[in-house]
């Protein structure tokens, strides 16, 4: 038993020297294999390819390793080696014993099939291992328009549906639409979204995805004695003292002290709110916060 365990380690032991040498072998006779790396693009390709032949509904269930991707790998066999093995741009990790093993496109249950069958090839008689997605990177999603969180989403699973990342971004509850633009067969491909259907928040995003939430324009009404009576766009946070301000001020012959904001309740009633235009310039009052179609009406003096 002795010398069948000796024998064993020893082959360990010879296994990684070889691949070691394997590799400085390739590093030497081959640095553009390391210094530039298969294109990140083809890698993709073979996300896409991959996930034409499964269903759509089964796509939102599974994930697919690609480029930039973190893998755990535990060899229960030898647990002195590292754990951590970041996907390449080309689609490969470089995993001892075995060398370079193209993983994109593959599932984690695909690749640690892939391993055994390689680690029983002379290393090992019952490889124990497992592997799983320690840090996901390389399938994200694009938010822009009227959302809380701007720029790359990163997905967890090949499809999600749209509720699940319009959740993650903060959609604004005044967001009623969303474009979706997504490469297809080589073409740009536009969708539009109606956000006032609820069955279109069942939409699966794929990697890649563009999505704009859009919003339609909300005003509040600048009347009487201003320079420039006007509908100002609204934008959260708009203030009475801004929104006269963006009006050229009041005119020379305003009733600043009686600056009056009409604004409908929900129960549909009107409520009215004063505000002395003077006191909130000097700080000696706060400034009121305007929302969307209110009426600010800045009344003339008359001595």
């Amino acid at each position: 038993m002795m010398n069948t365990f000796a024998r064993r380690s020893e082959r360990r032991r010879c296994g990684r020297a070889l691949a070691f040498l394997g590799a400085l072998l390739l590093l030497a006779a081959q640095p553009h294999a390391f210094s530039a790396p298969l294109p990140q693009e083809a890698a993709r390709r073979k996300l896409t390819a991959a996930s034409a032949d499964v269903p759509e509904s089964r796509l939102a269930e599974i994930y697919r390793v690609g480029p930039e991707d973190v893998l755990e790998i535990t060899l229960a066999n030898d647990p002195e080696l590292p754990r951590e093995y970041r996907v390449s741009s080309g689609g490969h990790i470089f995993f001892p014993y075995v060398g370079s093993v193209p993983v994109a496109g593959k599932t984690t249950a695909q690749i640690e099939e892939e391993l055994r069958q390689l680690l029983r090839n002379g290393y090992f008689e019952d490889p124990e291992l497992t592997v799983a997605v320690k840090e996901y990177r390389s399938h994200t999603v694009y938010l822009l328009g009227d959302v809380g969180t701007v720029g790359p989403i990163v997905l967890t699973r090949e499809r999600v549906p749209l509720i699940e990342i319009l959740a993650r971004a903060g959609v604004r509850s005044t967001a009623r639409r969303v474009t979706l633009t997504r490469w297809s067969e080589g073409h740009l491909v536009t969708l539009l979204i109606d956000l006032s259907a609820p069955e279109k928040y069942t939409t699966l995003v794929a990697p890649g995805d563009i999505l704009e939430v859009h919003s339609p324009k909300e005003y509040v009404f600048i009347t009487g004695e201003v320079r420039t009576p006007q509908a100002i766009e609204y934008t959260p946070g708009l203030t009475l003292s801004q929104a006269i301000i963006h009006a050229g001020g009041p005119s020379e012959f305003a009733k600043r002290s009686k600056i009056q904001i009409k604004r409908r309740r929900a129960d549909g009633g009107i409520e009215i709110l004063r505000a002395d235009f003077d006191e909130i310039i000097r700080g000696q009052r706060p400034d009121v916060e305007l929302k969307p179609n209110d009426t600010v009406f800045v009344p003339r003096r008359f001595w």
